[in-house]
This record gives C-alpha cells, structure tokens and sequence, in this order.
C-alpha cells in the first residue's frame, strides 16, 4: 500500500516540477490537504504553530541559504503535511528557486524512500535471498511518518514501554 502512494507522491511530485502554478498541486490527490469540516482545537493550534515554523525555514533557506540548505538536506526533512504548508507560503509562491529547491528535495527523499520500500517488498518473497538492509527494513515505519507525519511507533506504545529492539524513527535515522 505505502508504494502505491509512494509512486504516486513521486509522480505528483514530477508533474510539480513540471507545472509552476499552484492550481496544478492543489489537484493532486495526495498533495492536497482538506481539512475535516470541525477542526479539533488543538490540531488546529499545532498547524498555526507549524505554519509559523515553516516560515521560518524559508525566511532563513531564501535568505542564507549557503547555511540552510546542508542543514535541511542532512535532516530528514519535510513530512508531506509540512511540505504542504511550505508550498502554500508566500514565501515559496513569490520565490519560485526556492520552491523549486523545495520540491527537489522532497523529489529526491521521496524516490530513495521509494526505492527503499521497493527493495524491502522484492526480498519478502521466497525466492530472494538477499540481505534485507537496515533502511529497507525501516521503510514502511519511514513512509507513515513521510506521509503523515508521525512517528509510526507513537501509535503502538509510550516510548518508556517501548518494547527492546524496536527503535521507529528517529531524527537522523531516516538520512541514514
């Protein structure tokens, strides 16, 4: 399932690269966002502080983007949800460099995941005796928290019951 949105996130990402106006992205049916009807209170708080920080990013890559940049490109990124808020600043709809670099990076972490996730489904058959890699082992926990913007592992347990050996994800783990 996760590789099905996967391909189609890449592929909206590439028709994104393709077409500038942002008419074409709020079509896509895995780019757009449309809030339930009754926000909760609190999501909708959290997405005002988070419309906040997206601004700051983009003040600061448009700006110093000599020191920006490798500091966002050695993170693990942009969830979809953040991306989204990012692209419908004004910030990225007056500066198309900087949402063109935007939609970029989000291109080149969404075909590795991809790739990652691809490899991981190709060794579960029978057949295929090849090492399954740490990032491919991670790569559905990965695509939840790209998508949606969670950590998969909040779902399931409190980190102080966290069962040993299960890690999620991490900051930093994703890059990896």
């Amino acid at each position: 399932m996760y590789e099905s949105v996967l391909f189609r996130s890449l592929d909206d990402l590439q028709g994104l690269a393709r077409n500038r106006g942002l008419g074409w992205w709020r079509r896509s049916p895995t780019l757009r966002h449309e809030p339930p009807t009754a926000p909760c209170l609190l999501c909708e708080s959290s997405e005002g502080t988070a419309r906040g920080q997206v601004f700051f990013l983009l003040q600061a890559l448009h700006e110093d983007s000599d020191r920006w940049k490798p500091e966002l490109e050695a993170s693990d990124g942009l969830c979809l949800p953040h991306f989204r808020l990012a692209l419908e600043d004004g910030r990225a709809i007056r500066h198309l460099d900087l949402r063109d670099y935007l939609v970029s990076e989000q291109r080149r972490r969404m075909g590795e995941l991809t790739s990652h996730i691809t490899e991981f489904l190709r060794k579960q058959s029978y057949d295929v005796r090849d090492p399954i890699l740490p990032q491919e082992a991670e790569s559905c926990d990965a695509a939840v928290w790209r998508l949606n913007g969670m950590e998969f592992s909040e779902l399931l347990w409190r980190e102080e019951s966290r069962p040993a050996g299960l890690s999620g994800i991490h900051p930093g783990r994703l890059a990896q």
